[in-house]
């Protein structure tokens, strides 16, 4: 998760811009086309993570939510928050997604790669569904290949016990077909 916090020094009151790469609950609010704000529920949120963030991230954007709050502190005290202090009552002004172009060289590198036996595997931040697409269009995998895609916390649960050791017959079944690891 990135965020920033901006301290803004308008003429009179210390405002603070947030950017965050991820959408939580924390938000509330969402900042309408006319100014005023409207709740932003979970039957919202549902709708922005169905309709907005699903679609970008199947077209391999990355998905930005901006989103702001006015506080009355000083910066000395924004700058002792936690995270969770700071991602609070926040307003949703918008939702963009951005696309990191594959490099054109990319792909053929890898089908060079996997001529010469060398299987290439993508550990990411990205969400799971970006990933994919990204894979996709690397030729890190095909089009039912049988390649596995998995977050990282799904992956950890399955092939480490409860003292966070290997369970090596686990890790096994999965590593020789698992080529994306995505929220690792």
């Amino acid at each position: 998760m990135l965020c920033n916090v901006n301290l803004l020094q308008p003429q009179r009151d210390d405002k603070t811009l947030l950017s965050k790469e991820t959408h939580r609950d924390q938000r509330q609010m969402f900042l309408n086309l006319d100014g005023t704000t409207s709740a932003f529920g979970a039957t919202e949120r549902n709708a922005v993570n169905n309709d907005i963030i699903e679609k970008y991230a199947s077209q391999a954007y990355r998905t930005l939510c901006l989103a702001y709050r006015d506080v009355d502190v000083t910066p000395e005290v924004v700058k002792n928050w936690s995270d969770e202090e700071i991602e609070t009552d926040l307003t949703c002004i918008c939702i963009v997604g951005i696309e990191d172009p594959v490099r054109e060289e990319v792909p053929e590198s890898i089908r060079q790669c996997n001529e010469a036996g060398i299987v290439v595997r993508m550990v990411t931040g990205d969400n799971i569904v970006t990933a994919k697409s990204i894979a996709l269009k690397c030729g890190i995998i095909s089009p039912n290949d049988g390649s596995l895609v998995m977050e990282g916390s799904v992956f950890r649960a399955r092939v480490l016990d409860a003292n966070g050791n290997i369970k090596q017959d686990e890790f096994d079944k999965i590593w020789p077909m698992l080529r994306v690891l995505a929220r690792s």
